[in-house]
């Protein structure tokens, strides 16, 4: 595979290196997974659904990623690209280096886009605090890759106590299972009528005449 020119390679590596890292918290931006790719592929419109489907991204990532890994390096990278280059417009242009050049120009200067969430702001000194890649990575893992909140949900395991139940209890969600499964129902006499059970006196509700 013939490489481009060196300051096409860096500028190149600069645009693997930001979606490398997008949504990534651990990632040093050295390889990149098939999810990523994939945003690339959007970002740069090289799913025409015509010479590129979606599905193809698939196929032309793990086609150039080693077996058994999940993620293609820079040089893996640069083969996935001549092949997107081949594909979109390898019947338009006969010479593979220009077409290399032209795919390479709509990744070159690239950056993920952010799309439904809050902006980074850059006014005054509030980046940090709008910016959840530079949050301490206690605070990372609250955001997805795209900078949504995950909630609570699956964060923490909420005790029996909070839910309402002492502690030792064991009929937690038996409720309804009990209720349907009861003998407990109302009489039913000889004429047909229903009768109520009597209450038990020891469910009854005691006062206690306080003692001056």
């Amino acid at each position: 595979i013939k490489e481009p020119p060196d300051p096409i390679i860096e500028t190149l590596h600069n645009a693997f290196f930001r979606f490398a890292r997008y949504g990534e918290v651990n990632s040093e931006g050295r390889e990149m997974n098939n999810k990523n790719w994939a945003k690339l592929c959007r970002d740069c419109d090289f799913i025409d659904n015509k010479n590129v489907l979606v599905g193809d991204i698939d196929v032309i990532f793990s086609r150039h990623k080693p077996k058994g890994t999940r993620l293609v390096d820079f040089e893996m990278f640069m083969n996935c690209l001549n092949e997107i280059a081949d594909r979109v417009i390898g019947s338009k242009v006969k010479d593979e280096k220009l077409r290399q050049e032209i795919i390479y120009n709509r990744v070159i200067g690239k950056a993920p886009e952010y799309v439904g969430i809050t902006g980074v702001s850059k006014t005054g000194n509030v980046d940090r605090m709008t910016d959840h890649t530079l949050y301490p990575v206690s605070h990372k893992m609250r955001f997805d890759e795209e900078g949504r909140g995950l909630g609570v949900d699956d964060k923490f395991d909420v005790p029996d106590t909070m839910m309402g139940y002492v502690n030792g209890y064991t009929g937690r969600n038996q409720y309804d299972l009990k209720m349907q499964n009861s003998s407990i129902r109302p009489r039913t006499s000889s004429n047909g009528s229903t009768t109520k059970r009597p209450v038990s006196s020891s469910s009854t509700y005691r006062t206690h005449t306080p003692v001056i």
